[in-house]
């Protein structure tokens, strides 16, 4: 009985933290969303709801010059691209690294629109998922058990295909 408590109190505490990392996941996950969604504004010069590759590649220069005056320690524009270099920054984000990213995704394409343009900075941050291991053991076994599932069902259909077959002569 005591065994059973203890149990249940620490599936209680582990679903608990993962409530938590869940929530403090979609927290940081809207906040990224939300500063490239700012920084797509700042780069959209011509206001054509899209970005080519030539206003990032302006974007990035200018991120380029006022991280080099950061770093001889002279003053940058107080604007709306520095709040958002500033707020990037305090959740550990690159937007050099993230701006590079977008434009190896442009490759593919002219034009990249807000939605892509979030979507790509935002993976391109994706923080690694942790999973305990009971639970990985537990998707291990259940694919497994389907895949020995399908194995049966197709060795019988191989069976009832090689009966159907006529004797070889």
């Amino acid at each position: 009985m005591m065994s059973a408590v203890f149990t249940d109190t620490l599936i209680e505490i582990r679903q608990e933290e993962v409530v938590q990392r869940r929530n403090a996941h979609r927290k940081w996950l809207a906040h990224v969303k939300r500063c490239a969604a700012q920084l797509f504004t700042i780069a959209d010069e011509d206001g054509s709801e899209s970005l080519d590759r030539a206003e990032i590649l302006r974007l990035l220069f200018i991120i380029q010059k006022r991280q080099a005056l950061v770093d001889r320690d002279q003053p940058i524009p107080n604007d709306s691209l520095t709040e958002v270099m500033v707020e990037m920054a305090q959740h550990s984000i690159n937007i050099e690294h993230t701006l590079r990213a977008v434009l190896d995704w442009l490759r593919d394409s002219s034009q990249v629109s807000v939605r892509d343009f979030v979507h790509c900075i935002a993976q391109s941050h994706e923080p690694p998922q942790k999973e305990d291991t009971w639970s990985l053991e537990r998707r291990v076994s259940k694919v497994q058990a389907d895949l020995d599932a399908l194995r049966e069902e197709l060795n019988g259909k191989l069976d009832h295909l090689i009966a159907r077959l006529p004797p070889a002569a």
